[in-house]
């Protein structure tokens, strides 16, 4: 079974402006001489790949910067860039569309602080057997204050070290979040992933059929240049903007969940990254 890494490099640059901004989203800012967040990801995820390319889905305006950072660990990489940014469900379509039928996608963000990359590897590790029975696999932090800034994961059971997802929640207002961080089966959803590619694309074709007609459209349209798959704008824009949890976490039953127990954080506001760089 061949691990594929797909890494997710969109952002509009909001989050931690003023030092991000659409030309620089917080994935490559350079902080207090701290190596960014697209490198430390990439760096990561390279343990995992045995000589295989990682995939790397970003905007066109970006692909330099990407680029810049694979050269720095001289990473075999191929590259998806959109001309106009779509949300996360078209990004991982397209990855699934851009892989064998039989790779398991390991999808995670590029701007996630995780402090220990070997636990990480070790557990991605431990859910491909599970993503090879036609599952998807998810990785769930447990809360350790009430946070209403990331969504949540309610699974159903507490026991195993591989839980069934019940639901998929809304960032909560900070009394819902009082009561997740009190109840064991809450788990802050962490946006990492695995899947079959072709379970990803069934998945798409059940739940999101208008999404796959454009979204089909527009990588038959695609611009080939060497190792960059250049989707255009055009065509990108009939496409409907939707996360991938509103479009597929909401309605798939076929969700596993691995807890996560080391640190990380989306960095996603000023306080957050204080605690880290």
């Amino acid at each position: 079974m061949n691990i594929k890494p797909v890494i997710l490099s969109g952002g509009s640059g909001t989050r931690l402006w003023p030092s991000s901004r659409l030309s620089l989203p917080k994935q490559f800012i350079n902080f207090m001489n701290v190596e960014n967040l697209f490198y430390k990801t990439l760096n990561r995820i390279k343990k995992l790949t045995k000589n295989n390319k990682i995939l790397i889905v970003s905007s066109r305006h970006h692909g330099f910067l990407c680029r810049t950072e694979v050269q720095k660990l001289a990473i075999s990489a191929e590259y998806i860039l959109e001309e106009t940014g779509r949300n996360t469900a078209a990004a991982v379509f397209f990855s699934a569309l851009a892989s064998n039928p039989d790779d398991v996608l390991c999808i995670i963000p590029s701007d996630h602080w995780i402090s220990d990359d070997t636990y990480f590897c070790n557990l991605i590790n431990s859910g491909i057997p599970e993503a090879s029975k036609g599952k998807w696999v998810t990785f769930g932090i447990k809360p350790n204050e009430p946070a209403t800034g990331y969504g949540y994961i309610k699974t159903k059971n507490v026991i195993n070290s591989i839980l069934n997802v019940e639901k998929f929640v809304e960032k909560p207002n900070k009394k819902k979040a009082i009561e997740f961080l009190t109840n064991k089966n809450y788990f802050w959803n962490s946006g990492i992933f695995l899947v079959t590619a072709k379970k990803c694309i069934d998945s798409f074709q059940k739940f999101q059929p208008e999404l796959v007609k454009f979204a089909n459209d527009c990588w038959n349209k695609k611009v080939v240049n060497q190792d960059e798959r250049i989707l255009l704008g055009n065509h990108l824009r009939k496409i409907p903007s939707i996360s991938l949890d509103y479009a597929i976490m909401e309605f798939e039953k076929d969700i596993s969940l691995i807890p996560f127990k080391s640190h990380w954080s989306d960095l996603g506001n000023w306080g957050e990254l204080s605690k880290y760089i």
